[in-house]
């Protein structure tokens, strides 16, 4: 070192010995080197760390990537689930609508005014479009509504349907009592031996109007109310001997002539199938 300006001299001495290298660094040089290479050595430590960081980072990124596929996967399954059933319900909704029409056609029952407007808003299966949700077609939140639609559309035909269901329930009550007051069977076992209408009369051998069946079988078969009905006649009655005469409402009425005895009596209420005489000859 010499001069004012200090300076340090280098000497790389090599082996085995030949000529000797030397170089001179100055003093302010120097401390600019190592000023230089503290801070690259900084600068490197502090990538470093922000290197592991990242990579800890990734690591962490993937591994919640992971888990939202997974949700995503599941809910996927769910909502196709979901969709499922919400077509089943609007499958079996759709042929309990048709169920009802077919009773009410059947029954002859017209719907009460609830009825006819569950019966105006169309099938049950035509208020949604019935296409599968799908997550790649529908964004969340078009999803969540579409949902609600469909829950929404079911609870409201499941009302309408049960309101349809009620009044038919009350209808086929009120037409039982009508059906069961309807002739429905045979009063006796036989064959038909004259029918209604005009015939040759076998005692006056003239053509004249019959009014009503015979049926041949064996004197003192059981003879059968054919529906419920009240007993409003027993007794002789002309041409018809002992007849009974039944009154079934709705404007029908039944009499059984030529009976050889009797099961019953005025102003009994009777039941299809009870035996209320049998036959004879008078």
């Amino acid at each position: 070192m010499a001069g004012k300006s200090k300076s340090y001299t280098v000497m790389i001495v090599p082996n085995p010995p030949s000529r000797i290298h030397r170089f001179s660094i100055r003093h302010q040089s120097l401390r600019w080197i190592l000023g230089a290479g503290s801070l690259l050595g900084v600068l490197l430590a502090f990538v470093l760390v922000h290197y592991f960081f990242l990579v800890d980072q990734v690591a962490d990124q993937k591994v919640l990537i992971h888990v939202l596929q997974d949700n995503q996967r599941m809910q996927e399954a769910r909502v196709h689930s979901f969709t499922e059933t919400t077509m089943q319900l609007q499958e079996k909704m759709a042929r309990l609508n048709e169920f009802d029409a077919k009773l009410r056609l059947f029954a002859d029952i017209r719907p009460s005014q609830e009825g006819a407007q569950s019966l105006a808003m169309g099938g049950m299966g035509e208020a949604s479009s019935g296409d599968p949700v799908s997550l790649g077609d529908l964004s969340g939140e078009s999803l969540s509504r579409r949902i609600e639609e469909d829950i929404t559309i079911l609870q409201d035909q499941a009302v309408l349907q049960e309101v349809s269901f009620q009044d038919l329930e009350g209808a086929v009550k009120s037409k039982k009592i009508q059906w069961t007051s309807t002739p429905s069977i045979w009063p006796v076992r036989g064959w038909l031996a004259a029918g209604f209408g005009k015939r040759i009369h076998p005692i006056t051998n003239q053509k004249a109007m019959h009014y009503g069946i015979d049926i041949a079988t064996w004197s003192g078969t059981p003879v059968v109310a054919p529906a419920d009905g009240l007993v409003t006649y027993v007794g002789t009655n002309g041409s018809f001997g002992k007849m009974i005469r039944i009154d079934h409402s709705y404007g029908i009425q039944t009499r059984y002539g030529h009976l050889s005895k009797y099961q019953t009596q005025k102003a009994r209420r009777v039941k299809r199938g009870d035996v209320i005489g049998y036959v004879g000859q008078t």
